[in-house]
Formats: structure tokens, sequence, C-alpha cells
């Protein structure tokens, strides 16, 4: 669960966006639009700790976004790739959690089935696409179940066919207790609710 009230965000001494309130349930996956330096990337790095020059509240599953546990229960996929070139997959897949467990075994397989990659597991990482990178991220934070999966910009990853597996493959994460919330320059399909920045103020957009 997220909820935000009154936040604020700044860079360089200025307001550059504001979020009224923003509430997305547990097992809901939103989508945020708008412009280059609008401040959705921003606002992603808020919500998951990294970014502070802010005023307002935001909580995860009814904790500040100012505590230190806060961090273990969202997951920012970014652009930039998070993963050991020379690991193969399945050892970049352990790498924040001690052991995957059976269960967390049998996820994997079944993400990596959903998306056609099944094969690559223990394929180093540094043979793959840019996109299968960014798939296998985002197979390690949905084998978490965090309170929720933050990712930025993911109209840029893939192409039609992988979105649709890409966006099935979230479901499970959704169906599994976690909140979704992405980020795009225009609308994509398959989102359970929309939230646009206009004019430097976020809201969401009417059913």
């Amino acid at each position: 669960m997220l909820k935000i009230n009154d936040l604020k965000i700044f860079a360089d001494d200025r307001q550059i966006l504001s979020v009224p309130e923003l509430h997305l349930p547990s097992r809901t996956s939103g989508l945020l639009t708008g412009g280059n330096r609008s401040g959705r990337s921003l606002l992603l790095r808020a919500i998951h700790g990294e970014y502070r020059s802010i005023d307002g509240e935001i909580l995860v599953k009814d904790e500040s976004i100012r505590s230190r546990k806060v961090k273990r229960k969202t997951i920012l996929i970014q652009p930039e790739i998070h993963l050991l070139e020379k690991k193969s997959v399945r050892d970049n897949l352990c790498i924040p959690l001690p052991k995957l467990t059976p269960r967390q075994n049998e996820r994997v397989e079944q993400l990596s089935q959903i998306v056609g990659i099944d094969g690559l597991l223990d394929t180093p990482v540094g043979r793959l696409s840019y996109s299968e990178k960014i798939m296998f991220e985002m197979i390690r934070a949905v084998v978490q179940l965090p309170f929720a999966i933050l990712i930025d910009d993911l109209d840029v990853f893939f192409d039609k066919e992988q979105y649709g597996k890409v966006m099935q493959m979230l479901r499970v994460a959704v169906d599994g207790g976690t909140a979704i919330l992405a980020t795009a320059k225009s609308k994509l399909d398959e989102f359970d609710r929309y939230f646009q920045i206009e004019q430097r103020i976020l809201r969401e957009e009417s059913a």
C-alpha cells in the first residue's frame, strides 16, 4: 500500500512537482505519465527513499519513507542495469536474498517461462540483450514480493510483444499482494489506475 499526501518535490531550490494525493492499495497497478523533466522519476526515487528534497508525507504500508526499513519494502527498477555482468542470471537473482527458497525457485521458473527466457538462467548476464537484463531485474523484484515495485520509464524497455509478457509477469506480483507504480511518457494498457502530471501537478485520471 502506498499513500502520498500534500507532497512537494524540489530541485535546484524550486518546486517542480506537487502531489496533493496518491493512494495505491496493495494488489493494484498504477501508471504515471508525464513529459521529460516533469518530476516523475524523482517521485519514484522519493518513494524509494533515495531522494530527500521533498516536503510532505509518503507512507509505504503505513510507514514513513524516512524509516530505514522502507528500502526493504520497495524495489526501484530504473533504465540503468544493476546486475553483475560476469555472474549467471541465476546467481544475480540470488543477490538480494540469502538463498532462494523452493517456492521462490518455482516462481523464478514460472516467471522466466512467462516471458520466454527460461533457457537463459545459467547464462552470464553480459551475454544478454538490454531488454533481457531488464526482464531479469523485474523477475528478481517479483520473486521478493515487496510491498511496492517502482518501475521508471517502462515504455522504453520493450517492444509490443515483450510488453504483453512483462505485464503478465507483473500481474503475478499484484496477485501476490504487491502494489506496482510505473512511469511512462505516454499511456500504456493493462494498468488498474492512471495518474498524469500536468502543469507540475499530479492528478488521478477519472475512470
